[in-house]
């Protein structure tokens, strides 16, 4: 028996998996699809609402100033200004990392791609996407575009894969 009849005849003798879609993702259901592509177009239509003119600095600060100042009423305003700097680029981190989690599932259910391969189109779309965002920030009169966003996207895209796999590794319920 040569070695591809061995392997055919173990792939047989498994017990199937109790997760079909997790094991299997192009057999997964055409509206799991559908469903994941449409949750990654929705959050990529949220990150480049939130790019435009409503969400400046200026506009976010009238209320994160006060609900600072709230928390912390003994803060200087140099203190306030750079917590609501680092609010504003942790917002930045949080939901690129989401929209590459959104990818991920998205491109696994629909190709069933190796991880590796699967991480790379996932953190393309994300790199695609801060561009293009920073690119119409730049056209603004109230907003700046910066490369510098551009790269803390595709860190937050990043850091979120590499967190997820590590929670795949080490949390047995989730594999």
């Amino acid at each position: 028996m040569g070695e591809h009849e061995l392997r055919e005849a173990a792939r047989q003798t498994q017990a199937p998996s109790p997760h079909p879609a997790r094991h299997n993702s192009p057999n997964a259901r055409p509206a799991a699809r559908w469903f994941a592509w449409l949750c990654v177009a929705l959050w990529i239509a949220m990150i480049l609402s939130l790019g435009g003119g409503s969400f400046s600095n200026s506009e976010t600060s009238r209320f994160l100033g006060p609900l600072l100042e709230w928390l912390f009423p003994d803060a200087g305003d140099d203190l306030l200004e750079r917590a609501q700097f680092a609010i504003r680029k942790t917002a930045h981190v949080v939901e690129y990392g989401i929209l590459a989690l959104l990818c991920v599932r998205a491109w696994w259910l629909s190709r069933g791609w190796p991880q590796f391969r699967t991480a790379l189109a996932s953190m393309a779309i994300v790199v695609a996407v801060a561009t293009i965002d920073e690119l119409r920030q730049a056209q603004l009169a109230d907003r700046m575009g910066a490369l510098s966003d551009v790269v803390l996207d595709t860190l937050g895209g990043v850091f979120a894969l590499l967190g997820a796999r590590a929670a795949m590794r080490w949390i047995p319920w989730w594999r």
